[in-house]
């Protein structure tokens, strides 16, 4: 019906939303149907039936970004029609759901279209409780918005909105949050780091040297919070302008989680740990950088990465698991292409480190 109302150019086709009251706004509707792109096979063809609404009513939403819409969207609907099946990527479907916002964003070039958008996928967050996937993905979206906008009131409730509405003990949430927040510090790094290590101090308030949460009155702050925080300071490091991560990774990433890292015993939080550390490990590397660079604390992020592969008696937290093991190889990698050349003694612990992996047993 849309449709044809277009083609037609029919009287009755423009929306008049602030008449009409009891429809959504704009904003809103977009909101919904952008987090719900991201499962596309969903209710059958979910999909590509928003990618057909969003085409039929974008003068209504907004008639800058139709023109867009009017070329973009179709060639979603193929991809969704060509690359169904078992080898569909969501990763690449995520990717494109995201530019297609970015690009939205960029046409739009309203920071308070922004922000009312921004504020639609906040305000329908609660809407996506036990969905993990699509709380991520408007996690996500909400730094992505946060990116692109410079008010500041916005950006700072948000950045407290993403972190109280997260569930830290589910890792796709957290991931997502995360990823929010490496999102929005590459265009306002010190805001996400005044709010990351705001939390960092409130969280170990109750014990020196590390955190406490369980106690711990902040809104969002509880248990799983601080695998949160530390996985958020990684992609903040990985997504940070790098002509001003390097004056602030050391004080302001590094030094406020080192003692948690030291600490670290579950399995789930050593890999929370190292995705953190390997997120930090190639943001130093000089192909980021496009300059050299010594990152002083390298050597003893090893250490702490071949402490978690070092298995202890069967049964025990502190065991060190495949994945443990796996990731951890990896991140290690990762820290030793980092400038300066290893000292002999942590090169020989490495590679001993490194043979027992390959002698040790699947389950430790």
């Amino acid at each position: 019906l849309a449709t044809n109302k277009r083609q037609n150019e029919a009287e009755d086709y423009i929306i008049d939303f602030d008449r009409a009251v009891n429809l959504p706004k704009p904003s809103a509707i977009m909101a919904r149907m952008f987090v719900c792109l991201n499962s596309p096979f969903r209710r059958g063809q979910l999909g590509i039936r928003i990618l057909e609404l969003l085409r039929a009513i974008g003068p209504i939403l907004h008639p800058s970004i139709c023109t867009m819409w009017d070329v973009t969207l179709p060639k979603m609907v193929t991809y969704i029609e060509e690359n169904s099946g078992p080898d569909w990527n969501k990763e690449s479907w995520e990717e494109l759901v995201l530019r297609l916002l970015t690009e939205s964003i960029k046409i739009a070039n309203d920071d308070e279209w922004n922000v009312a958008l921004g504020n639609s996928i906040a305000d329908q967050l609660p809407f996506y409780k036990g969905d993990a996937e699509l709380k991520r993905t408007g996690l996500k979206m909400i730094g992505l918005i946060m990116q692109k906008s410079t008010h500041k009131e916005f950006l700072r409730t948000k950045l407290d909105v993403i972190f109280q509405m997260t569930e830290h003990t589910n890792p796709v949430e957290a991931d997502g949050a995360a990823t929010a927040y490496g999102y929005c510090s590459s265009t306002h790094l010190d805001l996400v780091l005044e709010k990351l290590n705001a939390l960092v101090k409130v969280c170990m308030a109750g014990k020196k040297g590390g955190f406490s949460f369980g106690k711990s009155k902040v809104p969002g702050v509880g248990k799983g919070a601080k695998n949160t925080i530390v996985l958020s300071l990684g992609n903040v490091a990985a997504y940070a302008s790098y002509n001003l991560i390097l004056s602030r990774v050391e004080v302001h990433i590094i030094t406020p989680i080192k003692a948690h890292l030291i600490t670290v015993k579950s399995i789930p939080k050593k890999v929370n740990a190292i995705k953190a550390i390997d997120l930090i490990g190639k943001a130093m590397h000089p192909s980021h950088l496009q300059s050299d660079f010594i990152f002083k604390p390298r050597d003893e992020m090893l250490k702490i990465i071949m402490n978690y592969m070092t298995p202890t008696e069967k049964g025990q937290v502190g065991q060190a698991s495949p994945e443990v093991r796996i990731k951890g190889l990896g991140t290690c990698a990762t820290l030793i292409r980092l400038e300066p050349p290893l000292p002999l003694e942590l090169e020989t612990a490495l590679i001993t480190s490194s043979l027992n992996f390959y002698q040790m047993p699947p389950d430790g």
